[in-house]
């Protein structure tokens, strides 16, 4: 999806931030038949690491992936961090994230 709206020219939008959520919770029903779910946090370390790599960039995609990975991260403050799931996206590459908390 990034690859697509990066060579049609879009930018993140509300669509995007939709796609997000569908990948970062899991809404599992309350009860059966109910309207009403609980919302978990799903694993997204690949997802996460996929996006984290697209930063290498001055592309498109590395702003689109960017804004993907801030999404991310807020949904994980807000509804916590999956089992098994790093802080990091991609520990190995030595590169800070959030880009915050790397040297100035």
């Amino acid at each position: 999806m990034i690859k697509k709206y990066a060579a049609s020219g879009r930018t993140y939008d509300g669509r995007m931030a939709e796609a997000v959520r569908a990948v970062a919770l899991r809404h599992e029903p309350a009860q059966d038949g109910s309207s009403y779910f609980y919302i978990h946090p799903a694993s997204v370390a690949q997802v996460r690491k996929f996006l984290f790599n697209l930063l290498r960039s001055t592309s498109p995609e590395a702003a689109l992936a960017k804004s993907c990975l801030i999404e991310i991260d807020l949904l994980r403050d807000e509804y916590g961090v999956a089992a098994n799931d790093t802080r990091h996206p991609d520990v190995l590459s030595d590169r800070p994230w959030p880009f915050e908390s790397g040297p100035s």
